[in-house]
C-alpha cells in the first residue's frame, strides 16, 4: 500500500516521505518465503514504478548510502 508518511531528518525537520506498507491481509502477500522463491517473484514482477530487481536493487543501495542494513535484502540484491 503506498502510504505518505511524516519522516525525521537528521536535522529536526519532519517531511512527507513515499513509503511502500505491507498490506498482510492483501491475498498476495506471501509472508516469509525462502530466498529461491523471493528471487523468482522478484524476478519476474514488474510494476507500475518499473522491474522489481531495479527497484530492490535501488533501495538496498539507497538504504545503505543512509547507513541502513538489511541483511534479507542485501543477499536478494546480491543474488540478483
Amino acid at each position: 500500500v503506498e502510504r505518505r508518511l511524516p519522516v525525521r531528518l537528521p536535522g529536526g525537520e519532519t517531511v512527507a516521505a513515499l513509503a511502500y506498507v505491507v498490506d498482510r491481509g492483501h491475498p498476495q502477500y506471501a509472508g516469509r518465503l525462502p530466498q529461491e522463491d523471493s528471487l523468482r517473484l522478484v524476478r519476474q514482477g514488474v510494476g507500475v514504478s518499473g522491474a522489481n530487481p531495479d527497484y530492490v536493487r535501488s533501495t538496498h543501495r539507497h538504504l545503505l548510502e543512509m547507513g541502513v542494513t538489511d541483511p534479507v535484502l542485501a543477499q536478494l540484491a546480491a543474488a540478483l
